[in-house]
């Protein structure tokens, strides 16, 4: 509780359960020879404790006031302070010793030997009576069927606030106690966030809803935007890469895109000479043109 305390838990909205928890030092009480730290048991208020059920009838107080009275003989040799409580734990060795005793005399009468383990066990099984700590009941199984109460830790001290009777399955809420949870506040926790664990449980009002979508839609704006800049910004620089590799490559030309003047023979070559024999009156001469063809480029 104290880390609890450092975690800024002790508040409203916390709920702490323990179980037979002692409050040793922390009221008057409750006394002891161990100094506690104040601190220690401010923290403890709005705790809940689950106990053994202390009856408040005449039977436990009757036992209770014997308790006192023999813990003054020894080996005890002590005496109880007015405000000190007899624990439950004195009634629960009575009933205890108490069973054993109704069971072996359940097995003398059953003509059964006391040294046989097994039958005295045996016959505590499905046992029910009034001991000093209530109604004992033990099941089939061996186990009593006990029951609880639930204290309220106020101000260094315990305060009743319901009893469960596990043998009946019935919890009794104390109509005139309050509950007091920490931070010391009489609202009973939720036990979840307000608005549920899936967000359900809390209604937005509109202006909440545009101011949630203004940013979103900005959003996907800028990235289809941005997205659809870096599209043309690509295209355009592949549009001037391919211009620019074809100005490099203006140079080259097609020789089907070529037009002769004249009809090649079928003797010429395409990059060759053209040769004729001419014949004269008086001699033949041999002339030959280099490039005779001459073609234009369209």
């Amino acid at each position: 509780m104290i880390e609890a305390k450092a975690l800024n838990m002790i508040s409203q909205g916390y709920v702490f359960i323990s179980y037979e928890l002692l409050l040793d030092g922390c009221s008057n009480n409750y006394p002891t020879l161990v100094d506690i730290n104040p601190d220690v048991c401010q923290a403890l208020d709005g705790l809940l404790d689950i106990s053994l059920y202390v009856p408040n009838d005449d039977n436990y107080k009757n036992f209770s006031q014997l308790v006192r009275m023999e813990i003054m003989n020894p080996p005890f040799s002590r005496r109880m302070l007015p405000s000190e409580q007899v624990e439950i734990y004195a009634a629960l060795l009575y009933d205890a010793a108490l069973l054993y005793a109704r069971a072996l005399n359940k097995t003398i009468s059953m003509n059964q030997s006391i040294d046989d383990g097994r039958a005295i066990v045996n016959n505590m099984l499905n046992t029910r009576f009034k001991g000093a700590s209530g109604d004992v009941i033990i099941n089939d199984v061996g186990d009593r069927k006990s029951a609880l109460q639930i204290r309220n830790i106020i101000n260094g001290g315990y305060e009743r606030v319901a009893n469960y009777y596990s043998s009946s399955d019935h919890l009794e809420i104390l109509q005139d106690k309050v509950i007091i949870w920490p931070g010391k506040v009489t609202t009973v926790p939720l036990g979840r966030p307000k608005c549920g664990f899936d967000e359900k449980l809390c209604t937005y009002s509109t202006n909440y809803s545009t101011d949630l979508w203004v940013p979103i839609v900005c959003g996907v704006l800028a990235c289809f935007l941005f997205i659809m800049l870096a599209i043309i910004f690509v295209l355009k620089r592949r549009q001037h890469s391919f211009e620019s590799s074809l100005w490099l490559e203006n140079w080259r030309i097609d020789f089907y895109d070529i037009k002769f003047g004249r009809k090649r023979s079928r003797f010429q070559s395409v990059f060759g000479s053209t040769c004729a024999i001419e014949r004269t009156e008086s001699k033949q001469t041999l002339h030959s043109d280099i490039g005779g063809n001459i073609g234009v480029f369209q």
